[in-house]
């Protein structure tokens, strides 16, 4: 035997001793995991409501008309509808606490029908009210035909500290 015999042996015996990386394990997971993503990813659309916050700046020197918006309070009360400072309308409560999204959504668009400002409502949300309940009301205000919504908070009543 000779010298080059004994390297190729030797190879060949290092060969025989390498384990196998065995991908078949790595091969189904991944044929598990990914319908599982690609279907996942269908159910998480983001619902995006649009939001108009209102700017800090005063009216311009050009606008001498003021235009009165609508604005929707929400309280612990009910809701309350006033067009600038005017109250036009106020709805209680349907319990305790539930807020009558329909009747909200019913005057919305009546009032709708009558303002100038067709698209702008404000929502001012009190403070205590939850996340789900201003929502709720941007989508009836939505519903009643109102395409620029504005959020802000509602003015501290008489009397509170």
């Amino acid at each position: 035997m000779s010298f080059i015999d004994d390297v190729r042996e030797k190879q060949a015996r290092a060969k025989a001793d390498e384990p196998e990386v065995n991908l078949t394990p790595v091969m189904n997971m991944f044929l598990i995991l990914i319908p599982f993503l690609v279907s996942m990813a269908v159910f998480a659309h983001v619902a995006v409501i649009e939001v108009n916050l209102p700017s800090d700046a005063g009216m311009s020197k050009g606008q001498s008309r003021k235009e009165l918006k609508l604005t929707v309070a929400v309280s612990q009360t009910g809701f309350s509808l006033a067009l600038g400072d005017t109250l036009l309308d106020t709805i209680p409560l349907l319990d305790k606490s539930a807020l009558n999204y329909t009747v909200l959504q019913q005057t919305l668009a009546e009032q709708r029908a009558i303002i100038e400002n067709k698209n702008d409502l404000t929502v001012a949300v009190s403070d205590g009210i939850i996340f789900d309940k201003v929502v709720a009301t941007m989508d009836a205000g939505r519903f009643a035909g109102f395409s620029k919504i504005s959020l802000s908070s509602a003015p501290a009543q008489q009397g509170a500290p």
